[in-house]
């Protein structure tokens, strides 16, 4: 806990662990699995509970009534539920079912999207070291004061400043990569 409400080093480092090392994430994909969740929902609970989790330790809510191992299986649980609920909303065509889009984990799509971050992660390399920072946090969920504070950035609005910049630049070095095509056209 200590480590999740510290540094940006220690924050990662325990997230990290947290998502890989601490074996909780089989405990709640197993978890998740058992009670009739694909393999897809396991992942994405899994992933929302981490940011649940490290939310909820630093906003000072988790009480420690529980080990935190129990409590993020517990958010696992309740973030499968959630997205199950939500995933019943179905989209009704007059197409049969067949001919409708693949289903998100095809084996193609899946591909695709990883080639899509390796991509990413590539043009994020070329940013310079303060953007990737600012980013990171931000992808993190860092609040704009922590990560002002982190990077000794004053106040907040600079760090919201600095972070429309580093955005504006990112968007700007994926404008001719024919990945990134779909995002530019949901912006138009």
């Amino acid at each position: 806990m200590a480590l999740l409400k510290g540094a940006a080093s220690d924050r990662d480092a325990a997230l990290r662990f947290i998502f890989v090392e601490s074996g909780w994430r089989k405990i709640a994909f197993r978890a998740i699995r058992n009670m009739g969740g694909g393999i897809q929902d396991a992942e994405d609970a899994i992933q929302e509970a981490v940011i649940v989790l490290d939310e909820h330790v630093r906003a000072g809510k988790f009480q420690g009534a529980s080990t935190l191992k129990n409590y993020f299986i517990g958010i696992c649980r309740g973030r499968w539920h959630s997205n199950r609920r939500s995933v019943q909303r179905l989209e009704w065509s007059e197409e049969p079912l067949s001919a409708q889009s693949a289903d998100d984990t095809d084996p193609e799509t899946m591909l695709l999207d990883n080639e899509q971050k390796t991509v990413l992660r590539d043009v994020l390399g070329q940013m310079d070291e303060r953007c990737r920072e600012l980013l990171n946090l931000y992808k993190l969920a860092y609040t704009m004061d922590e990560i002002a504070d982190n990077l000794g950035l004053g106040n907040a609005n600079n760090a919201r400043q600095r972070i429309h910049q580093c955005r504006q630049k990112l968007a700007k070095m994926i404008e001719h990569i024919p990945f990134f095509e779909d995002y530019r056209n949901r912006k138009k």
